[in-house]
């Protein structure tokens, strides 16, 4: 046998190698998690049971046509985003501080020039059901007004901050299948209460978008709310306990 040929033999063998090497890799990592990269477990989807998509845009009035609810299927994230009159001057990135809501944040940004929203970025795996429950219930907003488009009672609500100051608050409110979010503006009082319903690619109700005017109690400021559709709940509840 030349050297040549057993060269040839020799490249042959080692290409066979691998290539079984490789096969046993790819079936052990498909035994002990279905074939998926689960080096962050919380981020591990399965292909075949994807997260239920959701959209919602402001109806009517002067934020028509401006989507404000959506998932964020890479960061596995409800985002509710809360248009605003009041320029802010600068975008900010904080995280809301609370225990109970684990790398949630609040953004301050341009969704076009001279035009602001306060975007609410909130982990699916702080919505499991039950989750709120243990804390105290309301079914009002800081105002004493009635939480828009709640008709079955209380559910839990919290003040969260975002900041070191006293008034970088907003308020969560968190359980029956639906999240709202009452964010107050001190230095603009929107003087009328607009319900404004937030409606998905179907047209089906989704939400709620609502001005709330100021009161003796309380700064007024803007509500809205998301109703969680049933498959996006269901999946929340099975895949991310």
């Amino acid at each position: 046998m030349t050297l040549k040929h057993l060269m040839k033999l020799l490249s042959i063998f080692v290409i066979g190698f691998s290539l079984s090497a490789c096969k046993n890799a790819l079936t052990s990592n498909s035994n002990n998690n279905g074939g998926l990269d689960c080096s962050d477990a919380s981020l591990c989807i399965d292909p075949a049971n994807p997260i239920p998509d959701v959209t919602g845009k402001i109806s009517e009035g002067a934020y028509s046509g401006l989507e404000v609810i959506s998932i964020n299927h890479e960061n596995q994230t409800l985002v509710m985003s809360i248009p605003t009159p009041l320029p802010f001057g600068k975008a900010i990135k904080k995280p809301l501080k609370d225990d109970n809501l684990e790398d949630a944040y609040i953004e301050l940004k341009q969704y076009a020039p001279n035009k602001w929203l306060v975007q609410v970025v909130i982990p699916l795996k702080n919505l499991v059901s039950g989750k709120f429950d243990p804390l105290p219930s309301t079914g009002l907003i800081p105002t004493g007004q009635p939480l828009p488009g709640v008709i079955s009672g209380e559910i839990p609500g919290f003040a969260v901050k975002w900041d070191d100051g006293d008034d970088k608050e907003l308020f969560l409110y968190i359980g029956s299948g639906m999240v709202g979010i009452f964010v107050p503006t001190h230095n603009f009082d929107p003087f009328i209460h607009l319900d404004i319903p937030i409606e998905d690619k179907r047209k089906n109700l989704v939400g709620w978008f609502s001005t709330i005017p100021e009161t003796n109690q309380y700064y007024g400021g803007f509500y809205m709310s998301h109703l969680l559709p049933s498959e996006l709940a269901k999946w929340i509840d099975n895949n991310l306990y």
